[in-house]
C-alpha cells in the first residue's frame, strides 16, 4: 500500500510538510491509537484487578509494575537484537495485532490466571515489540534539523491518544452508575466499565492495522543474507560477508562512546520525577474515589497532562527551539517536578487539576528535547542498541514504582470495604429516599439502610452506628480518617520528584559539552577487527571514511 501524502505538493513548504513525511505522518497516528491502549491499560489497570479480582492496593501495584518493567525489558530485546534486522513494518503489525488480541483477552476473562499470563507474559511482548518503532522509525523518516519538531508532533499525538483514553473512561463510568438498565441493555450485565475500556482498547487497534500496513517500504529490511543499515552511506557497500558479526559486540563498541553515558545520567537522574505518570496513573484514580466519592471525574482530571502536552508540544519547541537541549531538559524537569506540591495543601478536584496542570507544563518542555537529546546522539545503523542500552538504569530504577504505589495508598489512603460492595461501588443510595428500590424496606425498619447503585450485594445487611447519612466516599466512613493522611502521601511524591532536577543540575557541565567532539563513528564490526582488532570504536577525527 502506498499512502497519498497531502503534504508532498511541491508547492507546499510549511514547516509541517519539511518535518513529518507521509511515513512519519503515518507513524504518528498509530502512536495515538497504541497510546489510546497503553494508557487504557496503565490507567484502568489497578482498578480493574481490585474490583474484579480482589487484589489488595499492594498485590494490584506490583503485579501493575512488572507489567511496566516486562515491557520495558521486551521492548529493550526488541530494539537490542531485532528491529535493526526486522525493521520498523514488520515489527508494527505484529505488534499491534498481538496487542489487540492481549486487551480483548482482558475484557472478556473471568480467571485471574488468565488475566496474570496476559498481564505478565503475551501483552508485555506486545508492548515491547511497539516499543522501538515510533522513535526509530521517526528518526528514519526525517532529516536531523526537522527531528526537533517532528518529535514534538509525535508527543502531542500520543499524549492526545492518551487524553481520549481518559475522556472514555469517565464516559464508561458515568453511563454505567446512572443508566445501568441501558447499559446492561446495550453492552451486557456482565461487562463492567473496566471490562468495557479493555474492549475498547482492542476495537480501537484493530482499526489501527489498516494503517501500519500502509507504511513505507523503506522500513522494511532484507532479512538476510545482507548486513542491514538503514539509511546508511555504507548500505549500498555492505557486501553481507560479516553474518558472524554479534550485536553484542555492537553494543560493547557503543560502551565506549560517552554520548551514551550522557543519555544515561539524564535518564537515571529523571527516575523519581518520571515516576509522577506512575502515580497519575496508578495512585490518583484511587486516591481520588477513596477521598471524594465513586462519582469524581478522574479520567477527566487525568486527561489535562494528555491534552495540555498534545497542545503545548508544538508551541513550547518553537518558543525554545534556541535553548540547548540540556538546559530544556533541567528547567523542565524543575517545573515538573515541584508540581506536586499543591497535593500536598489539600485534599480537592481543584488540588489535583493544579499539579497535573504545571506537570504538564515541565513535561512539555524537558520530555521531547530528551527524546531529541537522544536520537540525535544515537549512531545510524545501531538506534536500537543505542536506545536500549541508554534506557537501562530507567529501568532498574522503575523497579519499584508500582510497588510504591501500591504501599503509599495502603499506608496513607486505604479501601475501606466495610462502606463497598465487593465490586467497588460505594454504599450511598440511603433507602429513605423517595426513588430508592429499597425504600419500602427502610420503612420497616425504621433506621438508616444503605446500599448501592446497583441496588444489590451486602449493603442493606450492614449497620452505619453514628452516621445521619450513608457513606459516599471512604472519607465518610466510620473510623477511616484514623488510618488516611492523604497529604502525606504526596509529600514523599514531591520529596522524591525534586532529586531529579538536583541531580541535573549537578551534571550540567557535562551534559553542556559539544556532543560532536565526542561523537564514535562506528564502523562495520569486520572491517574494524581488520583495521585494529584490539578497538571496537574509533572516534571520529581518526575515521577514514571508506572507498
Amino acid at each position: 500500500l502506498s499512502p497519498i501524502c497531502p503534504f508532498s505538493s511541491v508547492s507546499s513548504r510549511s514547516a509541517l510538510s519539511m518535518a513529518l513525511t507521509c511515513g512519519a505522518w503515518l507513524i504518528c497516528f498509530l502512536n495515538y491509537f497504541a497510546s489510546y491502549a497503553n494508557h487504557m491499560m496503565a490507567v484502568i489497570f489497578v482498578i480493574y484487578a481490585t474490583d474484579e479480582f480482589g487484589l489488595s492496593d499492594v498485590e494490584a501495584g506490583v503485579l501493575y509494575g512488572w507489567w511496566g518493567i516486562l515491557s520495558s525489558l521486551w521492548s529493550g530485546f526488541f530494539g537490542f537484537f531485532v528491529i535493526d534486522r526486522v525493521g520498523v513494518k514488520r515489527l508494527t503489525v505484529v505488534g499491534i495485532i498481538t496487542l489487540c488480541i492481549n486487551r480483548i483477552i482482558l475484557g472478556f476473562t473471568q480467571s485471574e490466571s488468565i488475566m496474570r499470563f496476559v498481564v505478565l507474559v503475551s501483552s508485555p511482548i506486545s508492548e515491547g515489540i511497539l516499543g522501538p518503532v515510533y522513535f526509530i522509525g521517526i528518526k528514519k523518516l526525517t532529516a536531523a534539523e526537522h527531528r526537533p519538531l517532528a518529535y514534538s508532533i509525535m508527543f502531542a499525538v500520543s499524549n492526545a491518544g492518551g487524553g481520549s483514553s481518559d475522556i472514555v473512561v469517565d464516559i464508561l463510568r458515568l453511563w454505567y452508575a446512572t443508566r445501568l438498565e441501558w447499559w446492561n441493555y446495550v453492552v451486557g450485565a456482565w461487562v463492567t466499565p473496566a471490562r468495557a475500556c479493555f474492549l475498547s482498547a482492542g476495537f480501537v487497534l484493530l482499526l489501527s492495522t489498516g494503517l501500519a500496513l500502509a507504511l513505507p517500504d523503506s522500513l522494511v529490511p532484507p532479512l538476510c543474507p545482507h548486513k542491514y543499515k538503514e539509511f546508511s552511506d555504507e548500505s549500498s557497500t555492505s557486501s553481507g560477508r560479516c553474518s558472524p558479526c554479534s550485536v553484542v559486540v555492537q553494543a560493547f563498541s557503543l560502551l565506549k562512546d560517552r554520548n551514551l553515558w550522557r543519555v544515561c545520567i539524564v535518564a537515571t537522574c529523571l527516575t523519581f520525577t518520571k515516576m509522577q505518570w506512575h502515580h497519575m496513573n496508578a495512585t490518583l484514580p484511587k486516591y481520588l474515589v477513596r477521598q471524594l466519592g465513586e462519582t469524581v471525574p478522574w479520567g477527566a482530571i487525568n486527561s489535562i497532562d494528555y491534552f495540555l502536552c498534545a497542545a503545548l508540544a508544538p508551541l513550547l519547541a518553537w518558543a525554545t527551539g534556541h535553548w540547548h537541549d540540556a538546559n530544556a531538559i533541567i528547567i523542565g524537569s524543575f517545573v515538573m517536578s515541584v508540581s506536586p506540591i499543591f497535593m500536598t495543601l489539600e485534599v480537592s478536584i481543584r488540588a489535583s487539576c493544579a499539579w497535573l496542570v504545571l506537570m504538564s507544563i515541565g513535561e512539555v518542555i524537558w520530555n521531547p528535547r530528551f527524546t531529541t537529546y537522544t536520537a540525535n546522539l544515537s549512531p545510524h545503523g545501531r538506534e536500537g542498541v543505542f536506545l536500549v542500552l541508554a534506557y537501562v538504569p530507567t529501568f532498574i530504577g522503575g523497579l519499584p514504582a508500582g510497588w510504591l504505589s501500591g504501599e503509599l495508598l495502603s499506608r496513607y489512603s486505604p479501601d475501606c470495604p466495610s462502606c463497598r460492595e465487593t465490586e467497588g461501588a460505594f454504599c450511598q443510595v440511603n433507602c429513605a429516599h423517595p426513588g430508592s428500590a429499597c425504600n419500602a424496606t427502610n420503612r420497616l425498619t425504621d433506621q438508616l439502610l444503605c446500599t448501592s447503585f446497583k441496588n444489590s450485594g451486602t449493603c442493606l445487611s450492614r449497620q452505619w452506628p453514628g452516621l445521619d447519612a450513608c457513606p459516599v466516599s471512604c472519607a465518610t466512613c466510620p473510623g477511616w480518617s484514623e488510618h488516611a493522611d492523604g497529604p502525606s502521601l504526596w509529600l514523599w511524591v514531591l520529596i522524591l520528584a525534586t532529586t531529579g532536577p538536583v541531580l541535573l543540575f549537578v551534571f550540567r557541565r557535562l551534559l553542556l559539552q559539544d556532543a560532536n567532539k565526542d561523537t564514535v563513528c562506528h564502523m562495520d564490526d569486520c572491517d574494524i577487527k581488520k583495521a585494529c582488532p584490539e578497538v571496537v570504536g574509533v572516534t571520529i577525527d581518526n575515521y577514514v571514511e571508506r572507498d
